[in-house]
């Protein structure tokens, strides 16, 4: 069960966010802060030049970071879509898997269960 001052890690799998974008992930992060979880942002959240600029070992790679990290007690991934399949063969699906049990899962993510 999530609590007051657990940390909830904000990824970016896919498409990384445009500049323009920064008000509204603080606003997100303000919004976490108020129902007491401690955002912790990724590493690549934002796009440089092009939305490619990062590669999907390297998102897939802060992604598992924080599935690793034990004080990481929720994910939101706020991209899209369009490059998020390039993570999937980057992934440590056993780490997923072990966390996603620890986290008890509720029915948003009963999908991961097959893992």
């Amino acid at each position: 069960m999530l609590g007051r001052q657990d940390k909830a890690g904000i990824v970016c799998c896919s498409n990384g966010l445009a500049d323009s974008a920064r008000s509204a992930v603080m606003m997100l992060g303000n919004a976490l802060e108020q129902l007491g979880f401690i955002p912790v942002f990724s590493r690549y959240l934002y796009a440089g030049s092009s939305v490619f600029d990062r590669t999907g070992r390297q998102r897939a790679g802060e992604l598992m970071e924080f599935y690793r990290n034990p004080e990481i007690k929720a994910l939101f991934d706020i991209s899209g879509g369009d490059l998020a399949n390039e993570v999937l063969t980057h992934l440590d699906f056993q780490v997923i898997r072990e966390r996603l049990q620890q986290w008890r899962p509720g029915d948003v993510s009963r999908g991961w269960k097959s893992l």
